[in-house]
């Protein structure tokens, strides 16, 4: 278990990853400015979807599919960032997540 401080934790993003985050029991502390924001916004390349647990990474450039696509779901966008958090992959790195 870690403790993790999630800034914007109330929004479309920040509130999957606090999900998945608590989920996995970490301990964490959630800055938010509005406690009672509702979630709006939405990435280009994210939206709502299924967690599956499945996802390709890379390093500074964007992943694309076949069409030319890069999207992840928020829910499996929220898995990659607490699997970075638990299996420290990346020290110090930028990395991407798409399907």
């Amino acid at each position: 278990m870690k403790n993790v401080v999630l800034i914007g934790a109330s929004g479309f993003v920040g509130s999957a990853i606090l999900k998945e985050a608590h989920n996995r029991g970490h301990r964490v502390t959630a800055v938010v400015r509005d406690g009672g924001k509702i979630q709006s916004g939405n990435p280009g390349n994210m939206g709502p979807g299924v967690r599956t647990g499945k996802y390709r990474l890379g390093k500074d450039d964007m992943l694309f599919d076949e069409n030319g696509e890069s999207f992840i779901s928020v829910e499996d966008y929220a898995v990659a960032m607490i699997d970075e958090l638990e299996q420290e992959n990346h020290h110090c790195e930028r990395f991407t997540a798409a399907y």
